[in-house]
């Protein structure tokens, strides 16, 4: 699971200036990532 938020992570800083809108996709995913490891952890 945190492997994959750090691969999305990867993918939305190498892409971020091609396409705006696949962006703001990958930053919610990152988003649902982090609300769901902090859960896990905390």
């Amino acid at each position: 699971m945190i492997d994959e938020c750090k691969r999305m992570e990867y993918l939305t800083i190498d892409r971020q200036e091609i396409v705006m809108e696949e962006t703001r996709k990958t930053k919610y995913s990152l988003l649902a990532c982090l609300l769901m490891s902090m859960t896990i952890t905390g």
